[in-house]
């Protein structure tokens, strides 16, 4: 239960989850939430103007929006939160603190309001993850060593705008500074994380920063200055004409597979697009976001891609989605009720053994790739990637073929490798014949591939625009569906 004192939030023995402030509050106390572990994130409501010294700092805190009311963050507020992945400044914000977001090693990008005076010493001191710091205005004080940005190794861009009169150099640690970068934009945001829109000239090579959750409509529609774009794996959705007109995009665009839908018309007129991939499944789109796209010859689905299968392109021309990569190469054990046999060896309506111990007959795809690329070459695993039997053997999947390594915990071969040097691609340019298996119910029937439960294939069983799988920071891997629904959630 929270507790205030004359508009000040003193304490809130308990909290846990998603923490919604009371109103009323003005002033959020020293050490309020310090080491809760059980908050992942907080909502402000206007009115509130200081947050005290450790006051929201929480391990486990992931997501904080903070008002325009806010004009102080005092030193220490939010130390240490380790996965707060998201934080929003907002425009009325005059100072932050020493140390205010020390070791928050999940922060990759940040903006700075331009209310903002003083940025106090090693404000961000050990974000080793942040990548992309934009100030709107131009501070006046950065504290005796001019050193905010101390222990920041990933930091690669400080934007900043035209007017800028402060230090034109920041250190990083280990002897190693970096140069501010006088840009001629500035990207506008909503409290929700969205981009919404943009003021200026955008660069021809333009990366949304990381912790971006959404695209909204029309937020970069005409940019025709951006010839190379980079999604995060942070955006979830891409509004309606998100990047219609951007006539100077060529090439290719890579949507995550954190993006759960693409509205239409969102890559509309992009006359000079050739290539576009999908890296998840499970993206729910319309079949004329790339209306007017000229120049597009392939789309490329991840496996098992349970969207529309058609682009419009104009009255006469369409384009057929490719790329639907089946599962598991040659040699690839499965348990039946006779023992393990190779993937290869299995005809239609053969029987395997389930996870749970079930009995079901299969349905077997294969296809060959001649050539495999980086999105369709096959991943090995080695045994104990994970821990101790997490998996017993190696296994051999392809880029999306989800695999458990404990109850309730799955991986993801191609984004496992970003983080576990035990996962490794191979193959890529030689031919591969993989092995599609498809079973009487997907969210039921997993099966044992060399003695590791794995996906079976899903085929229509999963209701389009579906989340199946959704990351999980405390669990270091995915969660997963228990059956098929309508609702729209995170997909990886």
């Amino acid at each position: 239960m929270a507790e205030i004192t004359d508009g000040v939030l003193t304490a809130w023995p308990g909290a846990s989850g998603d923490i919604e402030i009371p109103s009323g509050v003005t002033s959020i106390g020293n050490n309020v939430f310090y080491g809760n572990g059980d908050i992942t994130s907080i909502t402000i409501p206007d009115g509130v103007s200081i947050i005290g010294f450790r006051a929201l700092a929480s391990p486990s805190l992931e997501r904080v929006t903070i008002p325009s009311s806010v004009t102080t963050i005092e030193n220490n507020a939010f130390d240490s939160c380790g996965i707060l992945n998201w934080v929003t400044l907002s425009e009325g914000l005059e100072s932050i603190g020493q140390a205010a977001f020390y070791n928050c090693s999940g922060l990759k990008s940040i903006t700075i309001p331009s209310t903002v005076t003083t940025l106090g010493n090693f404000a961000f001191n050990g974000c080793g993850n942040l990548k992309l710091v934009t100030f709107l205005g131009t501070p006046t004080s950065f504290g005796p060593f001019n050193a905010p940005f101390n222990e920041c190794a990933a930091l690669t861009t400080i934007n900043v705008p035209q007017i800028w009169n402060s230090p034109n150099l920041f250190p990083t640690g280990a002897g190693t500074n970096i140069s501010v970068s006088k840009v001629n934009y500035t990207l506008i945001y909503n409290a929700a994380g969205a981009v919404t829109g943009f003021t200026g000239i955008l660069p021809a090579v333009f990366a949304i920063p990381d912790g971006v959750l959404s695209i909204g409509p029309s937020a970069f529609a005409n940019a025709t200055t951006i010839t190379d774009i980079t999604i995060p794996n942070s955006v979830t959705t891409i509004g309606v004409s998100a990047f219609s007109g951007c006539t100077g995009i060529i090439n290719s665009i890579t949507i995550p597979y954190t993006v759960t839908s693409v509205e239409s018309n969102a890559f509309s007129g992009c006359t000079s697009l050739n290539t576009v991939t999908f890296e998840s499944a499970y993206t729910t789109v319309v079949n004329d976001i790339f209306q007017g796209c000229t120049a597009l010859t392939t789309v490329n689905g991840a496996d098992g891609w349970t969207s529309v299968t058609t682009f419009l392109i104009d009255d006469s021309h369409v384009i057929q989605i490719s790329g639907r990569v089946p599962c598991f190469p040659i040699g690839t054990l499965i348990l039946t009720p006779t023992g393990y046999r190779a993937v290869e060896s299995l005809n239609q309506g053969d029987l395997v053994t389930t996870a749970a111990g079930l009995t079901v007959p299969v349905t077997v795809y294969s296809r060959t790739i001649k050539a495999a690329t980086k999105n369709t070459a096959p991943y090995l695993i080695a045994a104990h990637s994970f821990g101790r039997n997490a998996p017993s053997a190696e296994l051999r999947l392809s880029p999306l073929h989800a695999f458990q390594t404990k109850k309730g915990v799955w991986q993801i071969p191609r984004f496992a490798a970003e983080t576990n040097a035990n996962v490794q691609q191979y193959g890529v340019g030689e031919s591969v014949t993989y092995y599609h298996l498809e079973c009487p119910n997907y969210f039921r029937d997993n099966l044992i591939v060399n003695g590791c439960v794995v996906e079976s294939f899903a085929g229509k069983q999963v209701p389009k625009g579906q989340s199946v799988y959704t990351p999980n920071r405390r669990l270091g891997g995915y969660t997963r569906a228990s059956g098929p629904c309508v609702s729209k959630a995170a997909h990886a």
